[in-house]
């Protein structure tokens, strides 16, 4: 049985200005063994959503997980689909399932606007460096060592 919540306004469209949407969504990742793409803004959002929402303890598996597929992911011979989604938790469920990256929702295009980032690594900067908001507003250039390029 797929893992479902009940979708009702909550903290993480609060803290995002996300719209609500009411109703009962499945929250398990189709595809939870495979580098995710993000904007910078989308890593961002994951990050303030994960700070609100979950334990610090949780968080902090999160980007030990992040780190490690960050990691991983640059070596010679990596492969993808072995790198298993930091925002992925034991039962498949997806953590951060409300401001999920684009990439994770159906119908997404290729990334030809703004600039895409590997998850693990907008995480990783995104979740441990002081004021990511900020600086990244700022024109900061703090996601420049995960940027992703095919």
């Amino acid at each position: 049985m797929l893992p479902m919540i009940a979708c009702e306004p909550c903290l993480g469209h609060a803290s995002t200005g996300l719209s609500p949407a009411l109703g009962v969504h499945s929250t398990a990742c189709p595809q939870p063994r495979t580098i995710v793409v993000t904007t910078a803004e989308e890593a961002l959002r994951v990050s303030r959503f994960l700070s609100l929402s979950r334990s610090s303890a949780e968080v902090e598996r999160i980007v030990d997980r992040a780190q490690s597929n960050f990691a991983a992911a640059g070596q010679p011979g990596a492969a993808p689909e072995s790198l298993r989604c930091p925002l992925v938790d034991d039962r498949g469920s997806c953590t951060a399932y409300h401001v999920r990256p684009q990439a994770c929702r159906p119908a997404t295009t290729s990334a030809t606007g703004p600039a895409v980032y590997d998850l693990s690594g907008a995480l990783v900067v995104a979740l441990s460096e002081p004021e990511p908001w900020q600086r990244w507003s700022n024109d900061e250039s703090i996601f420049a060592d995960c940027r992703w390029t095919s």
